[in-house]
């Protein structure tokens, strides 16, 4: 292997020709020099940092080497299904040829190696689906690579099938499944590597973030590819962000994603990125954190649409059914004004299909229970398969509302009959028909007073607020407390015991012996 010492000491005298290893070139081929304006020319010392950290093959990356000048170390692990056409000497030329294109594509973005699966059972898309984030860290968590694509190959009649799926050191995430196919067999390779394209979620750094604002730093953001269609970001790409957290001696310890929390790019200059966040929680990416790493990577939509589901957070095979779920397209809902929404109710199983958006646009779901917002996040359609969100039991304030309802019908006929005995009870008296008179001032007596009814109000409210305490339920809380108040303001207003002592007393003086 030829020294770092010599190799930058060749580069700097301009007689270096660099084989990055395990790419997959043969020996005797050699590399011509870049047509003008096909590659960017990096800065001398872009060019001794990443000559530093590639001089030994497969090494670790020094900690000081910044984030845009360090390649993805990438293994592309092709798994063949056991068809007799696919022939050792074929497979081998399926990964030679795609280590060509993985070089011309990517260049000094990628730094990769092939090798043919053995272990992954069947080669195809269902056994790519069942590998696990368990399976996946326990067989690639110890190798020294950033980014690993299990890529499967097999035959269905005359066509070739070809399924690609990434797993992602840096957040040890697996991305979702990527296929291909081709009823030309020595195209095989070409869209084995689009698929990898596709696949591809590049991995930043969050370096400073504000109420809605944040800015990022591209990994490999020095080295743009030779193709650009291979660029790793564009405007309107979005991103997920996760904290990496790690131990006092630096070992990696928990990632936490971030649910709900997404980055939306602005703009793209080389290695940094400006992205509007869209989160669910409030300032989600603020504040200092010790041996705390903030991170994003992308977002890729493989699917059509995808289920969400609504369950109870405390017992999640609870489905909530009969929910509104109204879809947005914004970034930020309350600063622009969004696209005309759509209204999804959900069936018997607490789902509705939520159909992505072109080019993955980001959304935001509204999730309503009566006129009730119960929650609000954004959220990418298409990113997964199914989706289920938690919410918290909406039940007593239903119930509570509900029984509202019928002390608020009440009310209103307690109302109606006060206003008719006291209309009948002053006609009798102006025709002096005293007997009738207080027959009428007798059943005006006998109504509901305003002490019942706040005792009826209180078996409401009481038991309701235990229950949500319970359960935890802030939320509940403040709105049965709400609604609660909003009634006591209506029968204080409407069922005053005032009223009918003026009215008996407007009458008294009617009466003939009134002034003796």
């Amino acid at each position: 292997m030829v020294s770092t010492h010599s190799t930058l000491k060749s580069m700097l005298n301009g007689s270096t020709t660099f084989r990055r290893g395990g790419i997959g070139r043969p020996p005797n081929s050699k590399r011509t020099h870049p047509r003008p304006g096909r590659h960017c020319v990096l800065p001398l010392a872009a060019s001794v940092c990443f000559m530093l950290g590639a001089a030994s093959a497969w090494a670790q990356p020094p900690s000081d080497v910044p984030l845009e000048l360090r390649p993805y170390r990438v293994l592309i692990s092709v798994g063949f299904a056991p068809e007799a056409s696919f022939t050792p000497r074929f497979r081998q030329q399926v990964r030679d040829e795609m280590a060509r294109i993985a070089d011309r594509t990517f260049y000094q973005m990628w730094d990769c190696r092939m090798e043919e699966n053995t272990w992954l059972t069947p080669a195809n898309a269902d056994g790519l689906s069942r590998v696990t984030s368990e399976v996946s860290l326990k067989r690639l968590g110890e190798v020294d690579y950033d980014k690993v694509f299990l890529l499967t190959v097999q035959l269905a009649g005359s066509r070739q099938l070809v399924a690609v799926r990434e797993w992602d050191a840096a957040t040890r995430e697996l991305g979702p499944i990527f296929d291909e196919e081709t009823p030309v067999r020595r195209r095989m390779a070409e869209h084995a590597m689009s698929a990898v394209a596709r696949a591809f979620r590049p991995v930043l750094s969050i370096e400073s973030s504000e109420d809605t604002t944040a800015t990022l730093r591209l990994r490999a953001g020095a080295f743009p590819p030779p193709d650009p269609a291979a660029e790793q970001l564009r405007p309107g790409d979005v991103l997920q962000a996760f904290l990496k957290s790690r131990d006092f001696d630096g070992n990696v310890g928990r990632i936490q994603l971030l649910r709900w929390t997404y980055l939306v790019v602005d703009d793209v200059q080389g290695d940094r990125v400006t992205c509007t966040v869209a989160s669910r929680l409030r300032a989600p990416l603020r504040g200092a954190r010790r041996r705390v790493e903030s991170l994003a990577l992308a977002t890729r939509v493989a699917h059509e649409a995808t289920r969400l589901k609504l369950v109870l957070s405390s017992n999640t095979k609870r489905p909530l059914v009969g929910h509104q779920v109204r879809v947005l397209e914004s970034i930020l809902p309350e600063r622009e004004a969004p696209r005309p929404s759509e209204l999804f109710v959900t069936d018997r199983r607490g789902t509705v299909m939520l159909q992505r958006r072109s080019e993955g646009r980001l959304v935001w779901i509204y999730v309503l229970s009566g006129n009730s917002l119960l929650a609000k996040f954004p959220y990418v359609p298409g990113s997964e398969v199914q989706q289920t969100l938690g919410l918290s039991d909406d039940s007593i304030r239903l119930r509570v509302e509900g029984e509202l309802d019928l002390l608020q019908g009440d009310l209103i006929d307690l109302v109606a009959k006060r206003a008719q005995h006291i209309l009948l009870a002053r006609k009798l008296a102006d025709l002096d028909q005293w007997e009738r008179v207080d027959e009428q001032l007798s059943l005006l007596r006998k109504l509901p007073n305003v002490g019942q009814f706040r005792q009826r109000l209180s078996t409401i409210r009481v038991p309701a607020i235990e229950a949500v305490r319970a359960d935890k339920n802030s939320l509940a809380e403040s709105r049965i407390t709400k609604i609660c108040t909003r009634m006591s303001e209506l029968i204080d207003r409407y069922v005053d015991d005032d009223k009918i002592r003026s009215a008996e007393e407007q009458i008294a003086e009617l009466r003939p012996d009134a002034g003796q």
